[in-house]
This record gives C-alpha cells, structure tokens and sequence, in this order.
C-alpha cells in the first residue's frame, strides 16, 4: 500500500513501475531485473483511465488480449472465458454492447474485468475507490482479495488506509517524490499530518 498527500509522487511511482515513465535517477528492476520487452505483458496497471476501445463491445475488448495471456501461467480460479470475467463482474448481459454506450461505473467493471481475465503477475492500482458507488467499490475489494488469493503482488495506491489495508503486507508513505516512512499497514494513519484545527474567533 502507497500513501500520501496529494502531489506526493504515487501516480509517477506506479506508472513508473508500469514502465510508461523512465526513472529520472536511479535504477528500475521488476521481476528481480531490469524492464525490457516481455516486462509489460507481465504487469497491468489500473488508473483513472481505463483504455477501452469505445467502438468494440464488451466482449471484442476482452477478447483482444486472449493471445497476449495464452502463454502466461494461469493462477488457479483465475478465468478461463471472456465470459466468466464478465459475469464476475456483472456485465454479461452488456456482453455485446459498444462500451461508448457505457457508464463510467460500467467503464470501470470492464476494466476489473480485463486484469481479472489477465491475471498479470504484478497488479499497480492508482487510487481503486475514485468515484465509485458503494457497490463499485465493493467490486475493487473483490478484485483485491482474489488478487491475493492468487498469490499475485499487489500496489494499490490509495487515501482509503482503513479500507485498504487489511488486503496489504507493507506500507509505504511518500512525500516529495521520496520515501517517508515504512511500516504495517495498521500504522499507516498515525503517520498522517493532524487534521486542521478550528481557530476560535
């Protein structure tokens, strides 16, 4: 679990460990080495915009990364259908419709649905509660605890430390672009700047 304030550094720190940025210093290593080209079939990142084709269905999007996952190690009880990822998160009854026609609830399950049909070895998840219902937000904790079962690795980015922490080994806090603080996930919130006091007039 990364946390923060906000312009801390966590959206950069995940999407550089997506690949889609380049360190500034330093040096990247996933999967106990540096990126090259199999690294992003092995890793998914799941943000605030979710990369659909809006002129496909449902089904076309899933069924667009079927050849990219056939060589990867499946987990158990991972998804072995389109349409098993689908009714995992309600949808399959959208199935064959365009997602321009979606949501932006809907928008978000087909996303849950493309890394659950995945199952990427490393999952980086920037902000997973960001304006979703309670139910959408139900599903993102779904998707969580199916991603430990799995014994995949999990980095969710997240305000929510109550919520998200219970799913999560480690925190971490960043501040300016840097590590802060280290620790369980329990006592991540004592970590936090005090909130505002009210001054009296």
């Amino acid at each position: 679990m990364v946390f923060g304030g906000n312009g801390s550094g966590k959206t950069t720190l995940l999407r550089t460990l997506a690949t889609a940025l380049r360190p500034s210093a330093g040096r990247l290593e996933l999967f106990g080495q540096a990126p090259d080209e199999r690294t992003p079939a092995r890793l998914a990142l799941l943000s605030h915009a979710d990369y659909h084709y809006d002129a496909l269905s449902a089904r076309e999007n899933l069924e667009l990364i079927s050849s990219s996952i056939a060589a990867s190690p499946r987990p158990a009880g991972a998804p072995a259908r389109v349409e098993d990822a689908l009714v995992m998160v309600g949808l399959l009854g959208r199935a064959d419709d365009r997602v321009q026609d979606f949501s932006a609830g809907m928008r978000k399950r087909l996303a849950i649905a493309r890394l659950l049909y995945r199952a990427p070895e490393l999952l980086l998840i920037d902000e997973p509660y960001a304006q979703l219902d309670p139910a959408g937000a139900a599903l993102i904790d779904q998707l969580l605890a199916r991603f430990r079962s799995w014994g995949r690795t999990l980095i969710v980015s997240t305000h929510q430390l109550a919520r998200v922490g219970p799913q999560c080994d480690r925190a971490v806090m960043i501040a300016a672009g840097k590590v802060a603080w280290t620790g369980a996930p329990a006592a991540a919130e004592a970590q936090l700047p005090d909130a505002p006091r009210e001054v009296e007039p």
